[in-house]
């Protein structure tokens, strides 16, 4: 037998050096136990599997941050309930004090204003009858004294709130433009030129006297004359000729405008004949005097 042959024999028949560390060999080799990587296998499944899951986490997750915020505003906006509602209460009671105090300087004002006739009327007792008539139709037309006498009471009021199938739609039929139903101030004004066209020497609406000065305007869905707000439905009362003003008034561009709002939007109208009506005196005047050019 040669050397080499025997050396083939003595190492098939010898054991390796390191055969008896052949499981630290394989933990060396692969760090994971079979079993440990088998189940591993099965859990994760085919590869898109692992991107699904977490696809699905984030998405959870995101519902439940949307939910936290959902639930974080509702309760902050529970909490600023109380405070709104004490907000409001403030600004009713302010609004209320502040309608007092204006209550309590136009009994001021009617005050001096009765002081200020009963002086004007001892300077003219030595006038004439004719300053005194004079001075007596100034006042008048200034809305400075109240007045009474025959005329017309002119009511307009609202559409009612339910359509023809009983909701609460615009009688129109626009609830795109809510307003259409309701008396507008643009409808109070054209009304009041109306009787002052057909020969009314004074007019208030809902009490409120109206002069030359007078402002009739919308604030939100309120009318208010001279600031003041009004509540429907809108009385207008003017003196005049009773023989007359109604007449002129209905035949005029008064008339056809209370026929337009009726046939059209259904707003209510009442025009009455009264043999007595008592207005006010304006709540506030103001004295304007004029000069001939050239005079001082």
């Amino acid at each position: 037998m040669s050397l080499l042959n025997q050396s083939s024999e003595t190492r098939a028949g010898r054991p390796r050096p390191d055969e008896s560390m052949s499981l630290l060999n394989q933990f060396m080799e692969n760090s994971i136990e079979e079993g440990y990587a088998e189940a591993a296998r099965h859990r994760t499944g085919p590869p898109g599997r692992a991107e699904r899951i977490r696809a699905t986490s984030v998405m959870l997750g995101a519902v439940v941050i949307l939910g936290l915020l959902m639930s974080t505003s509702y309760y902050q906006v529970q909490q600023n309930k109380p405070v709104l509602e004490q907000e409001r209460e403030a600004l009713i009671q302010r609004i209320e004090q502040r309608t007092e105090t204006a209550d309590e300087l136009q009994q001021r004002v009617e005050a001096l204003r009765n002081e200020v006739d009963r002086l004007q009327e001892s300077a003219l007792n030595a006038a004439n009858a004719a300053q005194r008539e004079q001075r007596e139709r100034l006042e008048v037309a200034a809305g400075a004294v109240p007045v009474s006498g025959p005329g017309v009471r002119v009511i307009v009021e609202d559409a009612k709130g339910a359509g023809a199938d009983g909701d609460n739609s615009d009688p129109r039929g626009n609830d795109a433009q809510p307003d259409l139903g309701r008396v507008l101030d643009s409808d109070v004004q054209k009304l009041v030129n109306a009787l002052w066209l057909a020969g009314a020497e004074a007019i208030a609406i809902n009490g409120q006297r109206l002069t030359s000065l007078s402002a009739i305007r919308s604030a939100g869905e309120a009318i208010l004359v001279d600031f003041r707000p009004l509540s429907p439905p809108y009385r207008i009362e003017a003196i005049g000729n009773p023989k007359t003003l109604e007449a002129r008034f209905m035949d005029g561009p008064g008339g056809g405008l209370l026929y337009a709002l009726n046939d059209e939007y259904d707003i209510r109208y009442d025009v009455q004949t009264e043999d007595e009506l008592r207005l006010p005196a304006a709540s506030s005047t103001t004295l304007d005097t004029a000069q001939e050019k050239g005079t001082s």
